[in-house]
């Protein structure tokens, strides 16, 4: 309510009493406007952008002294300005978290906290943001220099598209050339976590014809699994799987367990079960 009562007393102030003010001296003025700058500055809030964004820091300061150099207005479209242009450069900068596998089951995990969790010859990519045309190369620009850093060399990429809910046409043109470029090299593109008016675009543009539907998964563990399951070393294969059945059955015996959780847990437990017969049917692993 103070805050209303200020706004119209200003108002007031400003379409009626501004005659008043005329004759006052210029230094009366500017001694006004100072005590009343003075009172709106926040030293604490400012220290705390200091210590928490330096960037937001900076732009706060540029809009104080726009404000205390030059006319208001313009103060104001110089801080705008700013704003703007850090937001572009913030927006334009690959922000990417590769992921592995924890041990014992399917979960991804940041690799900058759990390095070791890595799963050889996969990329497991996420951004960081929603993908749009002003990201978008430099996503893709990110995501192949992981594929050439890998060690050992990747022959899958699986792009987590979950923070992003629809895609424009940039960024279809960008999926379409990344998964060529990665197809010349040997390594094939696999999606995950593909929101419903996503998948309706790229299925439009024929991105995902072309990419292959059974690269396409609804969640990125399932992804993982699927690279499990086809990699060389049937050994290994069984081993992870036995990993994996161990994890989901832990977790389909949680209380908090939801209904439908549950129902993706035991169809999951079956598929590998299905897994592991068919592999001791083979002779590989306990039978």
């Amino acid at each position: 309510m103070s805050l209303v009562t200020a706004a119209g007393a200003t108002a007031l102030v400003a379409l009626f009493l501004t005659p008043f003010f005329e004759p006052l001296p210029e230094a009366t003025l500017g001694a006004i406007v100072i005590v009343a700058v003075m009172g709106m500055m926040k030293v604490g809030k400012m220290r705390r952008l200091w210590d928490l964004r330096r960037a937001d820091f900076w732009l706060a300061v540029i809009a104080l002294v726009g404000v205390l150099v030059v006319p208001t207005l313009q103060a104001l479209g110089i801080a705008v300005v700013a704003s703007l242009g850090v937001l572009i450069w913030r927006v334009s900068e690959p922000r990417l978290t590769l992921l592995g596998r924890a041990s014992g089951g399917l979960e991804p995990l940041d690799l900058r906290t759990a390095p070791e969790t890595a799963v050889p010859g996969l990329v497991i990519v996420r951004p960081d943001e929603l993908l749009f045309f002003a990201n978008a190369a430099s996503v893709r620009d990110g995501i192949l220099e992981a594929v050439a850093e890998a060690a050992p060399p990747c022959s899958v990429v699986l792009l987590d598209l979950s923070l992003t809910p629809e895609v424009d046409v940039p960024v279809v043109e960008v999926l379409e050339g990344l998964h060529g470029r990665l197809a010349d090299a040997g390594v094939e593109l696999w999606l995950s976590h593909l929101r419903p008016a996503a998948r309706e675009t790229l299925e439009r543009a024929g991105t995902l014809a072309a990419i292959g539907t059974e690269r396409i998964f609804a969640r990125t563990s399932d992804g993982i699994l699927a690279f499990a399951l086809r990699s060389p070393g049937a050994v290994e294969r069984v081993a992870v799987i036995g990993d994996v059945l161990t994890f989901v059955r832990a977790r389909r015996a949680q209380p908090e367990t939801t209904t439908e959780a549950a129902e993706v847990l035991d169809a999951l437990e079956r598929r590998l079960v299905l897994e592991l017969e068919a592999a001791a049917g083979r002779g590989v692993g306990p039978a």
